[in-house]
């Protein structure tokens, strides 16, 4: 179950990245909140 969970989070957050337009700088902070809550997120189900 940790696994699939931990593929679900992967999957959702390279789906953002992937989708993301990187036009400006906030485009950027933007990007590095989502890799942070990504991080958080996989911290908690581990």
């Amino acid at each position: 179950p940790q696994d699939k969970n931990k593929e679900r989070l992967l999957k959702e957050f390279l789906e953002k990245l992937a989708s993301s337009d990187i036009k400006d700088i906030q485009d950027i902070i933007d990007l590095q909140q989502n890799i942070d809550n990504f991080i958080e997120a996989l911290e908690m189900i581990s």
